[in-house]
């Protein structure tokens, strides 16, 4: 899959935060329009698009190009103990203010569930094209001296990992921000064309290194990132983020193939009883397979586990989590680690699962997933 703005496509607008807020209970609709009796309904009101998140700013519903992910918050001043925050990642063609200003622009939408009544957008930041943010966001799990969070973003097209600062409780918690309608953004960036192992070529990625950043995951002391490298069919890892950087490249690519596998999402699962990551799971979306790679041992042949078409976005869920076997076998979206993990691919509201260690009859595993706003199924 070639994650690449098609400057033909149609202009694309998309409420965010829809059912995935009112499914954790977090909004109260204003006006109860649902009919209880209607048929299936259970006496429940039915609200068949959702509910919209309203913007702060505009006082109209919020507006983002296909958002691909929510990322919540890494404090603890939210809901149920949790993250006061989510962010939506809208990686799609974009949005176009009007028609004097830069038709596609990219956003993140800052969402405080704290606010009154109802969660609401309180910031957006805007990418306008050629810049972008593409799929993967991840934080840093520890908060620098001054109470900041380390906040990583892939940039795709233009082979950056933007680096904001995240601040819990401000009025605009991303920084620098970048507001549009004609503004640009000016966080600090890693420059990643160096996993590419390829001349650029202007019949290609428009003549930039066949790079472009997908999915992003951190380890557990903060200090190494591992990205799943899209057009570069490979994962790459920087290393000691804080001070100088280092960078390793880990190709995806099957062995004397021509295809492309475009790794898309990315999961560190950290080592038990250390800071560091164990294994790193990436999903190869055009190989329908999750490639297993020891970070630790870069030279090492690279596993890959089969799994249905175009996996996207890996999960990692504690095996604390009480998972029963089931008979049927069920569609494979998944497989486990060796414990204490699990990981994934997920559809709305379940997960099926292999058993490691891996045998040739694996028994399958599926477990009810919590809305991405409630709490966590280890809890």
């Amino acid at each position: 899959m070639k994650i690449v703005r098609r400057r033909s496509a149609c202009l694309a607008l998309a409420g965010i935060g829809l059912t995935v807020l009112a499914a954790a209970g977090l909004i109260k609709s204003a006006a109860d329009v649902a009919v209880k009796e209607q048929f299936a309904s259970e006496g429940r009101p039915i609200s068949p698009a959702g509910l919209l998140v309203i913007d702060a700013t505009t006082r109209q519903p919020a507006v983002g190009a296909l958002p691909v992910a929510f990322v919540r918050s890494p404090d603890k001043t939210g809901p149920e103990g949790l993250g006061r925050y989510l962010i939506a990642v809208n990686s799609g063609y974009g949005i176009q203010f009007n028609s004097a200003t830069n038709k596609a622009q990219q956003s993140l939408a800052i969402i405080d569930l704290n606010a009154h009544a109802a969660p609401v957008v309180i910031q957006n930041v805007y990418f306008p094209t050629p810049q972008s943010v593409n799929v993967g966001l991840v934080f840093s799990p520890r908060a620098e001296q001054d109470g900041t969070f380390p906040l990583y973003v892939s940039g795709g097209f233009e082979n950056k990992i933007w680096i904001f600062r995240f601040r819990p409780g401000a009025s605009t918690p991303i920084t620098p921000a970048s507001r549009g309608p004609n503004t640009t953004v000016e966080a600090p960036f890693v420059d990643v064309s160096g996993f590419a192992t390829s001349a650029n070529s202007p019949r290609y990625n428009d003549n930039r290194a066949a790079v472009y950043p997908a999915g992003l995951a951190i380890s557990p002391d903060g200090d190494t990132l591992y990205v799943a490298n899209n057009l570069g069919d490979s994962l790459g890892i920087i290393g000691n983020l804080r001070n100088a950087r280092t960078i390793t490249r880990i190709d995806l690519g099957r062995a004397g193939a021509a295809q492309s596998v475009y790794p898309y999402g990315v999961a560190a699962l950290p080592a038990p009883g250390s800071s560091g990551t164990s294994k790193v799971y990436i999903s190869n979306w055009a190989d329908a397979s999750i490639a297993v790679v020891d970070p630790h041992k870069p030279g090492n042949r690279v596993e890959s586990i089969a799994v249905e078409r175009h996996p996207e976005v890996d999960v990692l869920v504690p095996a604390a989590v009480g998972i029963t076997p089931v008979q049927e076998p069920g569609c494979l979206l998944g497989v486990d680690l060796k414990r204490p993990g699990w990981v994934g691919t997920n559809p709305p509201d379940t997960l099926t699962l292999r058993e490691a260690p891996c045998h040739r009859r694996r028994r399958v595993h599926r477990i009810k997933l919590r809305p991405v706003l409630g709490r966590h199924p280890s809890r």
